[in-house]
């Protein structure tokens, strides 16, 4: 048989050449179309490297080794652009010590602690410490240094709360200079976010400048196993979009505390004078930030208010410093009292008479009263006492804030008040 020819029976009519190929000719259209594939391909590629080009070439450092800073920086370069794991920048670090690369890290913490510590100073400000026993500041990290006749004065019995307060002020410019920030819609009856709100549209009416607004949380755990607790307190713009504003990246840690167990009404009011200090701060000075849509790199100045708060009900009641939710005067954001017996406790308006809101209005009448000198006061017992507090422990670090209601910023508590509240329904 004839290299290239193909015979379909043995009436073939030498002149048709419909079932006719030749071989040669068929490769080399493959080969022409493999050949335009392969280039096409190379053109992706090249783009894509153009696009993607992490590392660039620099005459610079030819002629030197790289320091232990610019090769942590790469590896962390490296692991966000490709999403990368800690333990494959472990291996990484492992890999260039085998080829004998001179600096390199031992490991993805020795990475990390290249790149955060000259920040520590920054961000991170003093830690406070608490005695267990007194709840008061302590300057001694093994024992009570400030009550003479503490428990703890010659050593802590139990793990201290240890409190963190970080700076607000760089992370918020680290998010704002990387996120374009939305304005409220032009029709004030539409509401589509929080910065939709006539509140919001009231506080800038009143605000000359540039501002932002940002939504507190605060939460915790405790550990019974271990005696370990963790109460972080944290904050996002309300500015940013909804897609990135709860992203990890967006969210700026505001407070920190670890300790044994839960941190208690009056150590978290002292943790929290530290952090309100800073907020005051952002209100009355601001901050400067180059917005990413500034085409000549001009540094803003922007002042920062806190507006609400999202947290649940035995969560607002430590941040107010009010009695707990299930107790007389337990809710905070009407002042009748519970009625009930056993589990249930309710509010109700059993006279339909006109609710009063608490308020910050509220909450300065009950402070003003706790203030006053004993002998002035005339109470004549603990239950006139509460009755002229509604249920206020003590002051509240919150309200040395412009915009922020100590009772009626805190949202509603969702999880307590309706899925394990009103919607709760028994079961025998």
């Amino acid at each position: 048989m004839v290299k290239g020819i193909c015979k379909t029976d043995s009436n073939f009519d030498d002149d048709s050449k419909e079932h006719v190929y030749d071989e040669q000719s068929d490769e080399d259209s493959i080969n022409d179309e493999t050949t335009d594939n392969d280039n096409k391909e190379d053109e992706l590629v090249d783009n894509d490297d153009e696009e993607d080009e992490l590392f660039g070439h620099d005459e610079d450092y030819e002629n030197r080794n790289f320091t232990q800073n610019e090769i942590a920086m790469a590896l962390s370069l490296l692991k966000l652009r490709h999403s990368l794991t800690s333990s494959c920048i472990t291996n990484f670090c492992k890999l260039l010590k085998l080829l004998r690369v001179q600096n390199s890290p031992s490991d993805f913490r020795h990475v990390r602690s290249l790149i955060c510590s000259p920040y520590t100073s920054t961000i991170f400000g003093d830690a406070l410490i608490t005695c267990p026993s007194c709840h008061q500041i302590s300057t001694d990290t093994n024992r009570c240094s400030t009550t003479k006749d503490c428990m703890n004065k010659d050593k802590f019995l139990s793990n201290p709360t240890v409190n963190h307060v970080l700076r607000i002020e760089p992370q918020i410019q680290s998010i704002l200079e990387r996120n374009y920030l939305i304005k409220p819609t032009k029709d004030e009856n539409s509401i589509h976010d929080m910065i939709d709100a006539s509140f919001y549209r009231k506080l800038f009416n009143n605000e000359t400048g540039f501002a932002i607004t940002l939504l507190m949380n605060s939460d915790g755990a405790v550990v019974k196993s271990i005696s370990r607790s963790i109460w972080i307190t944290t904050f996002v713009i309300n500015e940013l979009p909804t897609s990135v504003r709860f992203k990890r990246e967006n969210v700026i840690i505001g407070m920190v505390s670890l300790g044994s167990v839960k941190p208690n009404k009056t150590e978290m009011q002292l943790f929290l004078k530290k952090l309100v200090k800073e907020l005051v701060h952002l209100e009355q000075n601001g901050l400067q930030y180059t917005p990413i849509s500034s085409p000549i790199y001009t540094d803003q100045t922007i002042r920062v208010f806190v507006i609400a708060s999202t947290c649940d009900k035995p969560a607002a009641s430590l941040l107010i410093n009010h009695t707990e939710a299930g107790g007389y005067y337990g809710c905070i954001h009407c002042e009748n009292v519970k009625v009930g017996g056993g589990n249930a406790r309710v509010f109700l308006n059993a006279n339909n008479d006109e609710i009063e809101l608490r308020s910050n209005g509220t909450y300065d009448a009950a402070i003003a009263l706790l203030e006053r000198p004993t002998t002035k006061q005339k109470r004549a017992s603990i239950t006139s006492v509460n009755d002229g507090l509604y249920g206020l422990r003590g002051s509240c670090a919150f309200r040395a804030l412009k915009y922020f209601d100590v009772y009626q910023s805190f949202m509603s508590d969702t999880l307590h008040t309706l899925y394990e509240g009103a919607m709760v329904t028994n079961r025998i």
